[in-house]
């Protein structure tokens, strides 16, 4: 019996967002007669929610690597590489998949200690070149990205238009290293037993069935632009005489700031 194609995918954290839920349902649902995987990541912040319980949930076996952070940290990030380095070797994997910017970098560095027999692929779930650092900072990630982008088999696009971003805009590499698929994700839950969760929402922050509610969920930092929600609202509220609510969805460093900013617009209740 022929051995099986062993998998090592690379995340930064364990929070409950995309490249989690990616990672997971690609691991799950991958031959397993012919593909084994081990997904390995660091802790999440201490703002967001632990994914731990899906990944029990869906059966994913995985390991977390202390000191792996989202933010920079030389010290903390030479301590994952190291870890990254060791586990590459214990488990000698035939592919090497990394999700998102962090683990990208520290995935594929580890890679330049081993053989090139090990086929190494990184996806990127949006990516670090605009509107999270400095220009010169900017420059620096932009130049490392490309040289990482040479030692990577095949990079993953989860969109035509950010295909053409990493080609064209930021020139990491070659259209033809680039293979574009989109992210599958499984959104039964947001349509089954809708008109229930819909009264549940509306009943626990007190909103009338008359009122139209605005929602945006995701992670509560600057390269959301919260505030452009909250300007927007703020706009089309002073426009019409219709009932209008809104709701903010989530948490992140910017939370303090946020709750501000809406207070200054004097939309908070």
């Amino acid at each position: 019996m022929a051995s099986k194609i062993k998998i090592l995918r690379i995340l930064n954290r364990f929070n409950v967002g995309g490249p989690v839920y990616n990672a997971i349902y690609l691991t799950k649902y991958i031959n397993p007669d012919k593909f084994e995987t081990l997904l390995i990541g660091g802790e999440c912040e201490s703002y967001e929610q632990s994914a731990s319980y899906i990944l029990n949930n869906e059966g994913i076996k995985y390991k977390k690597i202390r000191f792996m952070r989202r933010a920079i940290n030389p010290i903390y990030d030479s301590i994952a590489l190291c870890k990254i380095i060791i586990m590459i070797y214990k488990y000698k994997p035939n592919i090497i998949h990394t999700h998102a910017a962090k683990a990208g970098l520290l995935g594929r560095l580890a890679c330049l200690f081993f053989s090139k027999k090990i086929k190494v692929i990184h996806t990127y779930h949006g990516n670090v070149f605009d509107g999270y650092f400095s220009t010169l900072k900017t420059k620096i990630v932009l130049i490392i990205e490309r040289a990482l982008a040479k030692v990577t088999t095949k990079i993953i696009s989860i969109s035509n238009i950010q295909m053409k971003d990493l080609v064209n805009r930021y020139k990491i590499c070659d259209e033809d290293k680039v293979e574009i698929i989109p992210l599958g994700f499984d959104l039964f839950k947001f349509t089954n037993d809708v008109e229930n969760k819909r009264l549940q929402c509306r009943q626990e922050f007190n909103i009338d069935s008359n009122v139209i509610l605005i929602t945006i969920i995701g992670r509560v930092v600057p390269i959301k632009n919260h505030r452009l929600f909250i300007d927007v609202f703020h706009y089309c509220k002073s426009k019409t005489k219709i009932k209008i609510k809104a709701l903010i969805v989530g948490d992140g460093d910017s939370m303090n700031s946020v709750i501000d900013y809406t207070k200054n617009k004097s939309l908070t209740y």
